[in-house]
C-alpha cells in the first residue's frame, strides 16, 4: 500500500516527493434540510443593559437547474477502465478527436482541474470530439503503454493520425491544454475533417 501511494505521489503534478504528496480534502456533507435548519444565536445588549438572545435562520440556497433543464451543461466525460475499453473507444471514434485525461483519486492537482476538463468536454458537440478519463490506479498497464509519466496528463488523438498532443495538465498548465485543443479542433474543422498535422510535444 505504501509503495502504491508513493508511485501516485511521484506522478502527481506539484508533489516534490512521495512524502510531500497531499491527499484531497473532503467536502462537508449534510442534508439540505439540516443546512436550512441551521441557526446562529448571539447576544445583543439593549439600551438598558439587559441581554437579549437573537437568532437568525440561514436563507435557503438558490435552486440549481436540473440535468433535464440544462442537458447541454452535463459533462460529457466517459471512463476508460481497461485496455479493451481504450481500443474500443479509439475504434468507435476514428472520425473525430479523442481527448483522454489521466488522473488519480488521491492526486490533488487532478481534482483541481476536473471542473475545467468537464467544461472543455462541453465546449464541442460530440460529432467533433469525445472525452474520456483514465484512473491511474485502476489502469496501470494501459498508462504504462501510453507513456504516462506524470499526473494529471491530457492526450489528444485524431483517428488514423494517432496522437497529436501529450500535455501535462496541472492547474498552472491547463491553459496549454485548452489552447492546444482549440488549435487542433480549429485545424480539423477548417480542413473539412481532414488530417491534422502531427505536432510533437
Amino acid at each position: 500500500m505504501k509503495s502504491a501511494f508513493a508511485m501516485i505521489g511521484a506522478l502527481c503534478c506539484g508533489a516534490s516527493s512521495a512524502g510531500a504528496f497531499v491527499l484531497p480534502v473532503g467536502r462537508p456533507t449534510g442534508s439540505s434540510s439540516s443546512r436550512l435548519a441551521a441557526r446562529r444565536t448571539f447576544n445583543r445588549r439593549t439600551p438598558g443593559g439587559a441581554s437579549m438572545m437573537m437568532s437568525s435562520v440561514a436563507e435557503p440556497p438558490a435552486a440549481r437547474p436540473t440535468a433535464a433543464q440544462e442537458p447541454e451543461r452535463r459533462p460529457k466525460v466517459q471512463a476508460i477502465d481497461s485496455n479493451d475499453d481504450y481500443v474500443s473507444a479509439m475504434a468507435q471514434h476514428q472520425d473525430k478527436l479523442v481527448v483522454i485525461k489521466f488522473y488519480d483519486q488521491f492526486c490533488r492537482a487532478c481534482d483541481e482541474i476536473r471542473p475545467r476538463y468537464e467544461d472543455l468536454s462541453r465546449s464541442q458537440p460530440e460529432e467533433h470530439a469525445v472525452f474520456f478519463d483514465v484512473e491511474f490506479s485502476g489502469a496501470k498497464d494501459l498508462c504504462k503503454q501510453l507513456g504516462i509519466m506524470r499526473l494529471p496528463t491530457v492526450q489528444i488523438y485524431d483517428g488514423t493520425n494517432g496522437r497529436v498532443a501529450d500535455l501535462p495538465a496541472g492547474p498552472s498548465r491547463f491553459t496549454d491544454v485548452e489552447e492546444k485543443f482549440a488549435a487542433v479542433i480549429s485545424s480539423k474543422k477548417s480542413s473539412g475533417q481532414g488530417a491534422v498535422e502531427f505536432v510533437a510535444e
